[in-house]
Formats: structure tokens, sequence, C-alpha cells
């Protein structure tokens, strides 16, 4: 009798664990919809402007951009609410998304001018129908289908409000008037980097979001003031230099107070004096708040900033 008594315990502590393993195990098999990433009135309050946190971003950090919307091997699609999702999961508060315009009006995040490579559809993505791309499948940043489906950019733009912020690739089907009315409505003008490939880019953004910041490419000084008589201002001006590894042109520009963006360009520390990195590995990087390379003291210095 009295080990039918002790076994009882036992069982049920072996029983416990079994099922406290097999939670644990679920817990980190979620997908991204079931991450907990809800924003209340408060945390929007307390959501800094992107000039903001790059402000307050220590001399030693950078802020990390997620190209794509994704970060590598995570296996999910680019450019998708699920991979945003991830992304902030992970620390990650800027995606660089890109923007593209269906033959049915609407504004979708795909990179590609058709669908082949990176869906289970066909055929010019400008020349589709949002009744259609919804049945699109999308495949992974390794070619594998996946169970997404391709994003509506206002249901993006719903998602990052209080979350992350957004540079907008604009694709050549993208209509720049229309994507920008979007991120207004969305009350995201302060979240924004509107992305401009030349001169003919940056003068239709400028007139048309003086108030959203323009990443403008820049290859030196002399440029500044070229994109000054188009109407970019200089307060709203970012400066996009590739790979460039010229760090006297970096230090020129963060001296004037504009903002630096780089890419990778393969080496330990290829973002040098930038003050934003975009790359496809985001996550790959111990991530603190959309920053890396803080010291604990900077952290605490960077955190208290942005509140």
């Amino acid at each position: 009798m009295l080990s039918g008594l002790m076994f009882k315990p036992l069982l049920f502590s072996a029983v416990l664990l079994a099922v406290s393993t097999l939670m644990a195990c679920n817990a980190k098999m979620r997908s991204s919809d079931e991450i907990d990433t809800t924003v209340t009135v408060a945390s929007l309050e307390n959501w800094p402007s992107l000039s903001k946190r790059l402000d307050c971003l220590p001399e030693e950090g950078v802020l990390i951009a997620a190209h794509r919307g994704v970060s590598r091997g995570m296996g999910l699609a680019e450019n998708t609410i699920e991979s945003l999702k991830a992304l902030y999961a992970g620390g990650i508060r800027l995606a660089e998304i890109d923007v593209a315009q269906l033959k049915s009006g609407e504004h979708i995040l795909f990179h590609d001018g058709v669908w082949e490579d990176k869906s289970t559809g066909q055929g010019a993505v400008a020349g589709s129908r949002w009744r259609d791309v919804q049945n699109y499948l999308l495949s992974d940043t390794e070619g594998r289908v996946t169970s997404y489906r391709p994003s509506l950019l206002k249901d993006a733009l719903e998602y990052s409000k209080g979350r992350l912020h957004l540079e907008i690739d604009f694709k050549s089907s993208a209509d720049y008037g229309e994507v920008i009315e979007l991120v207004r409505t969305a009350n995201m003008s302060r979240d924004v980097i509107l992305i401009a490939y030349n001169e003919k880019q940056a003068r239709a953004m400028a007139k048309l979001a003086p108030d959203m910041s323009i990443s403008v490419s820049v290859k030196d000084a002399a440029d500044i003031k070229g994109l000054e008589k188009l109407g970019v201002k200089r307060t709203q001006m970012m400066a996009w230099v590739g790979r460039s590894e010229n760090r006297r042109l970096m230090k020129s520009l963060s001296a004037q107070n504009i903002e630096v963006l780089t890419y990778e360009a393969g080496r330990r520390r290829p973002y040098l004096e930038a003050d934003v990195f975009v790359t496809d590995r985001a996550l790959d990087k111990s991530v603190f708040e959309g920053a890396i390379d803080l010291s604990s003291a900077q952290k605490k210095t960077y955190m208290n900033c942005i509140k």
C-alpha cells in the first residue's frame, strides 16, 4: 500500500515534466502569427520618431535595417507581415521594404517585377489583380515555398505603427503620391525613409513629402548642394553611400548632421562611420532595441533618451 502511494506522486511528477517539456517545445515552434506583439496606447505615446532614435544613438552604435524586411535563414518570405513580426520580436526596429502596385490599384510588398522566382504565381506583378494575388504562396529566402501570402502595404503600415520604422523602396509600378498618402493615413510620416535613386525621384519625393526623410545617393560632398537645388531639404536628407568605405565622406556628412546609410560590404565592421547599416542577416547580430555595438552603459543611456 505504501509503495502504491509513493508511486502516484512520482507518476504525477513525470507527467508534469513531460507536459512542461512539450509546452516549451511548442513555445519555440510558435509561428510569427502567435508572437505577442501587442502595442498599447501607452507604448505608442512612448514610441520615438526615427530622427529621435538616431539622435539618441551613441556615436559608437549603429541602427540595423533589415534588407527586404527579413533576415535570411529565418524560413520566412521577404517583404511580408510575418517576417516583420519576427524582426520586431528579435529586437529590430527598422526594416527596408519594397513596394509595388497591382493592376487593380493596391500597393503590396514585393521586390521583383514578376512572380515566378519568389512565389507560386506567374506573370508581371504590375499586371496582376489582388483577387488572384491572394492565392499565391511566397517562397522563403532559400527558395522553399511557404504558407505565407503577399501582404498589402496598408496592412504592413498598420502593423508597424509603434513597432518598426520603415525604409520604403519604390518599385517601378509604385505610385509615389499614393504610397505617401498611405503613410500619412497610418500616421507614420516620422517613421519612414523614402528611397530615391536619382535626381528625378528625389525632386518628386521632396515635393510630395517635405516632412519625411529621404534616402539620397551621395558620392561626394558636392552632391548635397545639388540635392538642395532640387528641393530636398538638408534636414530630411539621409545619405546613402552603399558599399562605400570612404570614411572621410562619412565623417563629413555626420559633421553636417546628415545621417549616413550603408550596406554590408563583407568586412567585420563594414558600417564604419554609418548611422544605419542595411543587412540581409539582421538577426545574426546581437541587437538591442534596433542597435548594435552598444556597451551596457550606452544601452541604458540610449533607452533613457528614446523614452
